[in-house]
């Protein structure tokens, strides 16, 4: 499932979903182990964005 999926679902804005998920791996296995991750989407009017 992705972040906007779950955005969607959750009714949350996509930022602070990504902001959440950040928190809850830092959380569970702190900062140092985070892992290295980002990726790109398209938005709604088709313009491509790097997360």
């Amino acid at each position: 499932m992705s972040s906007r999926e779950i955005a969607e679902l959750t009714g949350k804005r996509h930022d602070h979903v990504l902001r959440d998920a950040r928190k809850m791996l830092v959380e569970l296995h702190g900062e140092e182990a985070l892992p290295n991750f980002g990726g790109s989407y398209k938005d709604s009017k088709g313009s491509r964005s790097l997360a």
